[in-house]
């Protein structure tokens, strides 16, 4: 016996979401994953959880040393 779910989608990116969908408390929606939620709570106009705080540089070179 084959037992089918409903697929919920995304409600910023529209893929499917996980059995447990990723949810916040001060976001409306369901969502596949903590980055399309954070990106969400930017665009409500909500600071995001987490902040970078540095970059380090990166060295990318097409000719070899």
């Amino acid at each position: 016996m084959s037992i089918l779910r409903e697929m919920s989608s995304c409600s910023l990116c529209s893929l499917p979401t996980p059995e447990e969908p990723v949810t916040a408390d001060d976001v409306e929606g369901r969502f596949c994953c903590r980055g399309c939620s954070e990106v969400s709570a930017t665009l409500e106009g909500r600071q995001p959880a987490t902040t970078i705080v540095s970059r380090v540089p990166v060295r990318i070179s097409v000719f070899p040393d």
